[in-house]
């Protein structure tokens, strides 16, 4: 299962090939790609403020031509948050991403590298 962070759901639908060629056979081999709505919060609010291109206007249609699922927040993953103390005082964003996919069991796709930079093992280089 795959969770895809912020950039690397925006690169799938609209830049594709920013992706790196390892996640690209993931996703074609994966049984389960997940966005998250804290994804969608994220991307719509950097979009207002001008840091982010805007979601695409068919985004629920090119998703799910995708074949991707939406993985809510849950209550497990707010807990599970605690467990990142080195994501304190960071993008909150990233923190809830990150307890969210390993709550779930998901391998998180990220070009982050203060993410990749933890050493977990469930975080992995979007760009590779």
């Amino acid at each position: 299962m795959i969770l895809l962070d912020s950039h690397a759901l925006i690169w799938a639908l609209a830049s594709p090939e920013r992706l790196g060629k390892q996640l690209k056979r993931r996703l074609e081999s994966a049984g389960w790609v997940y966005f998250s709505p804290i994804s969608t919060f994220e991307l719509n609010m950097a979009f207002m403020s001008g840091r982010a291109p805007k979601l695409p206007e068919d985004f629920q249609h090119r998703s799910s031509e995708l074949a991707f699922t939406e993985l809510q927040f849950s209550q497990e993953a707010s807990e599970c948050a605690k467990n990142f103390t080195a994501l304190v005082k960071t993008d909150p964003f990233d923190w809830m991403l990150v307890a969210q996919a390993q709550s779930a069991g998901c391998d998180f796709y990220t070009a982050d590298l203060r993410l990749l930079g933890l050493g977990l093992p469930f975080i992995k280089d979007a760009t590779l």
